[in-house]
């Protein structure tokens, strides 16, 4: 699309005072865009009713709508919206189930949660676990990302690694994919003094088991009772599905932790900029690439992690790899080197912001963002979920649920 005039968009995100990384990102992102004086984005909080409602009644004025949409509950206007009006979709996850398990309640349709599990894989089997597991067994979910909806709706869309294009493509053959990374606007190293007897090792983000934080707290019980130096674990962010205060309390003394809730933006990032060294662990991983790993990067400290799948986008030599066929002896491995003050991790540091500076900047982003809103075509047929039989929520739900469910639906 070319146009004499600036090109209008409309952006549909949370924006601040929402604690959400999505709506910091866009804020930032948004703020910048409007600098340039390539396009005019106007900043549409769906989480703002009324303002929302004044918007959808407007929505033609605008040349192209960017739906940034992540797996929190405060992402499903925005995604319900996505499903109707053509856009661009950033999707920040590569993994929308709990979303769309989200959407099938506030909307009171469980039909739709099901529908979306039997797209992904059409075992009745399978479907039924998940179904009757929600809560229980998260490591199902990984299987079970529930995209095909918001990937069939539209063509165009913005991830963060080439693991999650590839996703899209697979599902989407038309779409057309802009991989970036997060924009990292902070970046600045931080020298590490050589002479130091203290060192803290950051693990930031919401708390769930995907962080593999039992194990990880496991090997560091170990570790500290044989370190030459104090090491200190701070982890900073709100539990998911753990109770990080019972696994650290139970293996831990307490003068080897520190825990930070309810945190804000600046305080987050000094917090931080405060570390030595990171542990950014996310297994199984579910397409998505961290933010805060790139934050941890852009400050020039060493971070470790497994390098799979979205993270493989992150060079070798940014970070310290840990294997997941030998975790507590990779990991074991890492502390014992922090305790050694091994030289690798200088090299480590310049490499990790480098990379930051050469790929994560607002600059280059923005100006790949711009082309691409520049390229977009709203002609577009989209394409829904496929239909299923009655008979195959029947099975799924059982006989008497059926019948009561379908007779809510004629009350």
């Amino acid at each position: 699309m070319i146009k004499d005039e600036k090109l209008s968009v409309g952006w549909i995100s949370p924006f601040p005072p929402i604690k959400n990384g999505i709506s910091v990102y866009s804020d930032l992102l948004v703020d910048y865009l409007n600098k340039t004086e390539m396009v005019d984005v106007k900043k549409i909080s769906p989480n703002k009713q009324k303002n929302f409602l004044s918007f959808k009644k407007n929505i033609k004025d605008f040349d192209v709508l960017v739906y940034s949409i992540g797996n929190h509950p405060v992402h499903l206007n925005s995604y319900n919206l996505a499903l109707k009006e053509s856009g661009i979709i950033f999707l920040h996850d590569l993994n929308l189930h709990d979303l769309v398990y989200y959407k099938s309640i506030v909307e009171k349709d469980q039909f739709y949660y099901i529908r979306a599990l039997l797209n992904d894989r059409y075992s009745l089997d399978d479907v039924k676990k998940v179904f009757y597991s929600f809560g229980k067994d998260r490591d199902m979910f990984v299987d079970f990302p529930l995209l095909k909806h918001i990937v069939l709706s539209n063509r165009y869309f913005i991830v963060h690694s080439n693991y999650g294009k590839k996703i899209v493509e697979s599902i989407n053959g038309k779409a057309k994919v802009l991989k970036i990374f997060h924009i990292c606007p902070w970046a600045e190293r931080v020298e590490r003094k050589k002479d130091k007897d203290k060192f803290i090792i950051g693990i930031f983000g919401f708390m769930s088991k995907d962080k593999l934080l039992d194990r990880t707290v496991s090997v560091f019980k170990d570790f500290i009772k044989v370190s030459k130096n104090k090491i200190i674990l701070r982890f900073v962010g709100e539990d998911v599905d753990i109770n990080l205060e019972e696994i650290v309390k139970n293996n831990l003394p307490p003068n080897s932790y520190e825990i930070f809730r309810n945190v804000d933006d600046n305080d987050f990032l000094k917090l931080m900029k405060g570390c030595d060294y990171a542990i950014n662990i996310r297994y199984p991983v579910k397409g998505e690439m961290s933010g805060n790993l790139i934050k941890f990067l852009g400050f020039g400290i060493p971070v470790s992690i497994f390098r799979e799948k979205s993270f493989e986008d992150i060079p070798s030599d940014s970070v310290y790899p840990l294997n997941i066929n030998d975790f507590e002896t990779s990991l074991l491995n890492f502390f014992k080197l922090i305790d050694e003050k091994n030289q690798i991790f200088d090299q480590i540091s310049v490499k990790a912001y480098n990379f930051v500076k050469n790929y994560c900047s607002i600059e280059k982003n923005s100006s790949k963002i711009i082309e691409f809103l520049y390229e977009y075509n709203p002609d577009y047929e989209k394409e829904d979920l496929k239909r299923f039989r009655k008979k195959d929520f029947l099975n799924i739900l059982g006989y008497k649920r059926f019948i009561k469910y379908e007779l809510k639906k004629l009350i």
